[in-house]
């Protein structure tokens, strides 16, 4: 059964084979514990905080239908963005 992913530390998200690794990162530039979080699993990301990522990584998570959400706090406003890569992305090949 999929499910939705929250994260609220700032970090690194990386991909090796099937699998997403969240390295959560201080603000001194620390790395914490790595974090596995299975592709098969995930059906929502929430991005509270910064996040490295690449395009590449948003595509392979597009293909699996995993929907990426970030939300900002400005002063009293909260924004939302979401990334929905659709199936398109299969006919760019």
């Amino acid at each position: 059964m999929k499910k939705s992913y929250y994260l609220f530390n700032p970090g690194r998200m990386s991909r090796k084979d099937n699998t997403l690794y969240f390295t959560p990162v201080d603000e001194h530039g620390n790395e914490g514990q790595v974090r596995p979080i299975p592709v098969e699993s995930v059906d929502n990301l929430y991005c509270f905080g910064s996040l490295d990522a690449n395009s590449a990584l948003f595509n392979f998570m597009g293909k699996n239908h995993i929907s990426v959400h970030f939300l900002i706090i400005m002063s009293t406003t909260l924004a939302h963005l979401c990334l929905k890569i659709t199936c398109w992305l299969a006919k760019c090949k």
